[in-house]
């Protein structure tokens, strides 16, 4: 006790690291959050698209957002999945809704289907890459339903023809 002020043994005080690191968070990543989850995503989308993209800076920013809370005894993913997990699953369900679309417009079921497990191994390697694990199955999740479960319909249609013709 100083100066009469007690601390009570329920206040939570925060080491030097996690001082640190709420720092960051209030200082830099706070006030940038939007812009930096946008341009988050264009580089991953640019990755999808075959484009140049900085892996370790990506990964390092990524990262950053699950460090930063990495300390907290509850939740220590929220800000990482509030601020850029929700929006990255979202926009991975979007891009692989039209990827499916337009690979259905110029492929039979069998060529559909090699395509879409390319693009799912694609994936798998690319949540590897950049995201944190807890978002692995999410990510797989959210590409198989978008390329698979949400074309159900077309595939057991052309599925069927085929084991009655007896393609292989």
């Amino acid at each position: 006790n100083y100066g009469g002020f007690g601390v009570e043994l329920s206040e939570h005080m925060l080491e030097i690291g996690e001082l640190a690191l709420d720092i960051w968070k209030r200082v830099m990543i706070e006030p940038l959050k939007e812009s930096l989850v946008s341009l988050l995503l264009q580089e991953v989308h640019q990755d999808r698209k075959g484009g140049n993209v900085t892996q370790s800076i990506i990964h390092g920013a990524i990262n950053s957002l699950v460090n930063v809370e990495e300390y907290k005894k509850k939740a220590p993913l929220k800000l990482y999945e509030d601020l850029f997990e929700t929006k990255f699953l979202k926009e991975t369900g979007d891009y692989y809704r039209q990827e499916a679309l337009t690979l259905l417009d110029v492929s039979n079921c069998s060529e559909y289907m090699e395509k879409v497990i390319h693009r799912l191994d694609d994936e798998n390697l690319r949540s590897r890459k950049f995201l944190h694990p807890s978002s692995y199955s999410k990510v797989t999740r959210e590409c198989e339903q978008r390329m698979i479960a949400d074309h159900l319909q077309f595939l057991h249609g052309e599925c069927r023809d085929m084991v009655t013709k007896e393609k292989k």
